[in-house]
């Protein structure tokens, strides 16, 4: 991603990444508990990063990240957003 030099293309495929105004690069659930405590519904997603859970919900993430394209389909007949890439 030229845009992005420091976020492997690769891995973004496999997992969401976001980049906070420190130039720091997230991964996974750390990205939407941040993208949703932005908008002010941190409180939604600040279960999954308490400390006993965390572990937990990120196996489950790498699941359902690996599994993400199927379980698009199943819910809106389409595996993928044809408009989107990020290469």
């Amino acid at each position: 991603m030229k845009d992005y030099p420091q976020v492997d293309t690769g891995a973004a495929h496999k997992v969401l990444h976001g980049q906070l105004a420190s130039g720091r690069v997230i991964t996974g659930l750390d990205v939407t508990h941040k993208a949703w405590s932005l908008v002010g519904y941190g409180y939604v997603t600040g279960v999954l990063r308490a400390p006993l859970v965390r572990p937990v919900a990120d196996q489950f993430y790498k699941v359902f990240a690996r599994n993400r394209h199927r379980i698009a389909a199943l819910v809106t007949g389409q595996s993928r957003c044809q408009q989107c890439s990020i290469d």
